[in-house]
């Protein structure tokens, strides 16, 4: 027979490592963050995947990291039919409000808010570093908490634009933290392929 104590001490080791995790997680625009980089790629990489659906060539079966060295990509997701889809993951953050409080929360206008995305995806749009594959599609997760990046502000600022070209990337995606009632949302980000 198993000693009860035994499980009032797994249960105590779990409650520490949890109010550790939480006292890691970033205070400002910390829906995504973890103090575990590659459990929080992942997560994005779901959130995405389970967000757009068909528009990666089926159904994703699993997602996983390929660890410090391996990447880029971040994470790669095998498809139902066969083939993988290669994930990057960004983070769109003010960098100046990002290590500081909660409640003074960064401005955004349409001219910041493209400016970061243009600089995210030319960043991991090079094919001569990418590992593994091949890949059926290579997509970028633009994840933001940002207090003052709404879904429908999103929407606004990427109307209009257009990314681009890219070499590598297959599509590129803003997903939203997490907004009641809908919970995270994924929006396309509009741009161009380089000709081949």
């Amino acid at each position: 027979m198993a000693d009860p104590s035994d499980s009032d001490d797994d249960y105590s080791e779990i409650v520490e490592l949890l109010e550790w995790a939480i006292d890691q997680k970033r205070k400002y625009a910390g829906f995504w963050s973890w103090p575990d980089r590659e459990v929080a790629e992942r997560g994005v990489a779901q959130e995405l995947l389970d967000g757009i659906g068909p528009h990666v060539g089926g159904r994703c079966l699993r997602v996983r990291s390929t660890g410090a060295g391996n990447d880029p990509p971040d994470c790669v997701a095998d498809l139902e039919a066969g083939g993988q889809v290669g994930i990057e993951v960004t983070e769109l953050v003010d960098q100046a409000h990002a290590g500081g409080s909660p409640t003074k929360w960064a401005f955004w206008d349409v001219d910041k808010f493209r400016s970061l995305i243009n600089q995210r995806l030319h960043r991991k749009d090079d094919p001569s570093t990418v590992k593994g594959g091949p890949y059926v599609k290579y997509i970028v997760a633009l994840h933001t908490d940002e207090p003052l990046l709404s879904a429908a502000q999103v929407r606004e600022y990427l109307q209009g634009a257009t990314f681009g070209p890219f070499r590598l990337i297959d599509a590129a995606w803003v997903v939203v933290s997490h907004e009641p009632p809908d919970g995270c949302l994924c929006i396309p980000v509009p741009f161009t392929r380089q000709d081949a």
